[in-house]
């Protein structure tokens, strides 16, 4: 009896996360505005279409998305489990516009640990509001996306 009194005083406190109800990439990907995105902007012949893979990844949780050339037409995205459906459908399509990015030279990540965004060389050490490339992305996103209707 001693034992467990113990142990009941050392139990962690418990945490409310807020649960939201599990998804598929499947259903993330068949938003309307996401799917128009891909095939009108990233898959449109006779220009070189992008190849994407989107995985589900353990970011930190302040990273909602994040996109990365492999090599040039190869894009991989990583998305952050802990949103609702919506949410992530978004951030989606926030980072399919960082592919367009990448795609058609806008930006460009250099070895040297610089950023090109339209001719202009940035660090990454510049806070995320006042890069121009996630401003530009916030600003379509905003202007592309619809949610699903119920």
């Amino acid at each position: 009896m001693f034992f467990i009194h113990l142990n009941e005083e050392n139990k962690p406190t418990p945490i409310n996360f807020p649960i939201y109800k599990r998804f598929t990439l499947n259903q993330v990907i068949k938003n309307e505005s996401v799917l128009n995105f891909i095939q009108d902007s990233l898959l449109k012949p006779p220009y070189k279409t992008a190849d994407l893979q989107i995985k589900w990844a353990p970011l930190h949780p302040a990273i909602l998305g994040l996109t990365t050339e492999v090599t040039d037409g190869i894009y991989f995205i990583q998305l952050n489990r802990g949103l609702t459906l919506e949410q992530t459908q978004r951030i989606l399509m926030h980072e399919l516009i960082h592919v367009y990015q990448f795609h058609y030279k806008l930006l460009e990540d250099l070895p040297n640990g610089s950023v090109k965004w339209m001719g202009e060389f940035y660090s990454w050490n510049l806070a995320w509001k006042d890069r121009p490339w996630e401003i530009h992305a916030e600003a379509w996103s905003n202007k592309l996306f619809v949610p699903d209707q119920p």
